[in-house]
């Protein structure tokens, strides 16, 4: 797992996550702290992460997106590969 945080005055306002699968890099946990949002900072950790994934020999970058980050990320050159299906299962 590879980590990347932006901080200002040592104080944590975003971060994520990369995790590298063959030569694909899964993005997780891209977060910014509500106070901070809006000035960039989660495209400047993103930036961050795909610097990185390149470095290491990643050739693609994948991930799972709310509603709200999506504008994020199709600025970002991500695009839509369709809706994830999540299943549960109740104990027994």
């Amino acid at each position: 797992m590879h980590t990347l945080v932006a901080k200002e005055a040592g104080v944590a306002l975003a971060c994520g996550m990369a995790r590298d699968v063959g030569d694909t890099a899964g993005i997780y946990m891209v977060a910014t702290v509500p106070e901070a949002r809006g000035r960039g900072l989660a495209a400047q950790v993103m930036r961050g992460l795909h610097h990185q994934a390149r470095i290491r020999g990643m050739t693609a970058a994948v991930l799972q997106a709310t509603p709200e980050a999506k504008p994020l990320y199709q600025r970002l050159g991500y695009r839509d590969l369709g809706a994830w299906e999540t299943w549960g299962r109740m104990s027994p």
